[in-house]
């Protein structure tokens, strides 16, 4: 969830709308047959305009999967408030703790491949400049948030890392990491669930360790490019796509490119189109081969220290994975139901629907 505590105020807006329909994405596996009806479609379209406009959100985004069927998105609003370019199928959103999923999943591979361990501690990895608290904490501690680290760095701390891409950011990262460690923890590791963007940081510290590359490069080679996520990147989209907004006193809306420093990315960085979204969480949902072994998916998918809390993912009380994320500007959720063979996504460029369960929104749309 978000980590920036800087809210501005903006000028208000008008704002307008734009739905795209349908799309040629069918899960593995699938055929394009049984879609719902168009009038089905409409209404989805326009229970989005509604919820988009109540909320004075600039952008709404809906992605909808189902095996043997084809992926629809519908978008609606502006890019940025109180412009006039509309958002459209293929632009990029902000995902903030979406990327959690993704950075456990590449972790993943690379147990596959034997260059680390599930169970690996911190101090085989990254030596004994921690305190000693941290020395046991396991490559699953940090995934599952029961390594005892708090959330963060102190908020002030933010401003001695830099917050623009560019350059090998394995230095900061592993620096970030440190500064994490040397502080007391916040729960015995292992024995409660404290959720943690700094656990995500220590794991991808560790993986750029033992691979000797940066999380980003091992992203793209062994997530982004297998699965064919041409639209993902790091940091807020730039370029003609939408913006972040800060909500002020009074509710209006004002752009923003800030983000979490670049050393968080493994925490909550990631952007990319709804389309590209939606074919990682059928990934998920497929327990795709080509990328992973069946072992390697069931543990992403369990809990392993309660009922709850699996590798980057919720998982609710009826089987289906969810997960939430912001940085304070955007908003993003996912869910995936393996049951059904479907999957959901929804995508905001401010961060008025942060909530710590799933949306009505996305709930609805997944039962359609």
């Amino acid at each position: 969830m978000g980590d920036m505590h800087k809210r501005l105020a903006a000028s208000s807006a008008q704002f307008s709308r734009r739905g795209l329909l349908a799309g040629g994405l069918v899960l593995a596996g699938g055929v394009q047959a049984n879609a719902r009806t168009p009038q089905a479609e409409i209404m989805m379209d326009e229970l989005l305009e509604v919820r988009r406009s109540a909320r004075n959100i600039p952008a709404l985004g809906l992605g909808l999967a189902k095996r043997g069927e084809p992926t629809r998105v519908i978008v609606s609003g502006l890019r940025t408030a109180g412009e006039v370019s509309l958002v459209e199928r293929a632009d990029r959103w902000h995902l903030g703790s979406l990327t959690k999923a993704m950075t456990a999943t590449l972790v993943a591979g690379l147990v596959e491949q034997g260059l680390i361990g599930w169970e690996t501690s911190t101090l085989e990895v990254l030596g004994p400049e921690m305190n000693p608290a941290y020395a046991g904490v396991t490559l699953l501690h940090l995934l599952s948030h029961r390594s005892g680290l708090p959330a963060n760095i102190p908020l002030q701390r933010f401003d001695a890392y830099r917050r623009q891409d560019g350059g090998d950011p394995r230095g900061e990262r592993l620096a970030f990491a440190r500064e994490g460690l040397a502080m007391p923890p916040v729960a015995v590791p292992g024995a409660a669930m404290v959720y943690s963007n700094l656990g995500y940081v220590v794991a991808a510290a560790m993986i750029e360790t033992v691979s000797g590359a940066p999380w980003e490069v091992l992203m793209r080679q062994r997530l982004f490019g297998p699965l064919g996520l041409a639209s993902a990147g790091f940091g807020p989209p730039a370029g003609a796509q939408p913006k972040g907004h800060l909500i002020g006193p009074d509710g209006t809306r004002m752009a923003h490119m800030i983000d979490n420093p670049v050393a968080m990315g493994p925490a909550g960085r990631v952007h990319m189109a709804l389309d590209d979204l939606l074919r990682f969480l059928a990934a998920h949902v497929e327990r795709s081969p080509q990328l992973l072994p069946r072992r390697a998916w069931r543990m992403l998918h369990t809990p392993h220290f309660d009922n709850e809390n699996a590798l980057g993912w919720i998982r609710l009380a009826d089987g289906r994975l969810w997960h939430n994320g912001s940085n304070s500007l955007w908003y993003a959720e996912a869910m995936v139901d393996r049951r059904k063979g479907r999957v959901g996504a929804l995508a905001a460029n401010d961060a008025s629907l942060v909530s710590r369960q799933p949306g009505e929104l996305l709930l609805r749309a997944m039962e359609e």
